[in-house]
């Protein structure tokens, strides 16, 4: 049986995967002992970015059950592939690149950051917002879409979007990582 499946690969900043039709037969859960030896990788590039104390393992269970189970790749594929695509297409530091730094100042153009990201890498990203403690709209996530190989950028639909202003802050954020590994 297929269906057809919106799934993503989620780092940092999220990236997505393409729509397609995949095939259902997977697993729910994740195999700790699967990704042990990407743990230290996983930690430093897919770490909660939250202000709540989350566990890592926790996050990392959750993006299997949501995405990964639908990405056509087993456990320790598709955390591997996601840590590459991070390392190709590193959406920090390609709005670092174009000038876009995190600031609890600084407020940037939508545009500006979508551009950045689609030049970048070839293919339009999904961007959602939020808004911080003073109310006002911030970047929450930049989700780049992948395809069901986890190495190929594809245009992500805008239906996953979050409505954000024109223009939006790039905040600061910091992570304890000895909060949870001492």
């Amino acid at each position: 049986m297929k269906k057809l499946l919106y799934c993503h690969l989620a780092v940092l900043l999220l990236p997505l995967a393409a729509l397609a039709g995949v095939a259902t037969d997977f697993d729910f859960f994740l195999h700790v002992q699967l990704i042990r030896d990407l743990n230290r990788r996983l930690l430093n590039n897919w770490g909660p970015l939250s202000c709540e104390e989350r566990n890592p393992m926790d996050l990392w269970i959750d993006e299997w059950n949501e995405h990964g189970t639908c990405s056509n790749m087993d456990q320790h594929p598709y955390f591997r592939a996601a840590l590459e695509f991070k390392t190709r297409f590193n959406r920090t530091r390609i709005l670092l690149k174009a000038g876009i730094v995190p600031s609890n100042e600084n407020i940037y153009e939508l545009s500006r950051i979508r551009d950045a990201v689609t030049e970048a890498t070839g293919s339009a990203p999904s961007v959602q917002c939020n808004r911080n403690e003073q109310g006002e709209m911030q970047l929450y996530h930049v989700y780049q879409c992948v395809g069901l190989d986890g190495r190929s950028p594809v245009h992500c639909p805008r239906q996953f979007e979050t409505r954000c202003t024109d223009e939006i802050k790039f905040p600061v954020f910091q992570i304890n990582h000895d909060h949870y590994y001492g």
